[in-house]
């Protein structure tokens, strides 16, 4: 299943810049380092935004299920 309104998608410069690729945001330093093991790097920023784009139009989607607590 394609995600619906996916040509639509946008991903804002400073989440990626600040957030996903900043080794001293208080919250976005562990996924730094997830992304940075990846191949990714703040110097290059763009390509980590244009890579989730790519997925978001062309990957395919599923339906999250809701966790149950027992």
């Amino acid at each position: 299943m394609r995600l619906p309104n996916a040509d639509r998608a946008v991903v804002e410069d400073a989440k990626v810049r600040d957030y996903l690729l900043s080794s001293s945001h208080p919250v976005g330093r562990f996924k730094s380092v997830f992304f940075i093991a990846l191949g990714f790097s703040s110097e290059q920023w763009l390509l980590l935004r244009d890579a989730l784009l790519d997925r978001t139009r062309t990957g395919d989607a599923a339906r999250a299920t809701p966790a149950h607590s027992d």
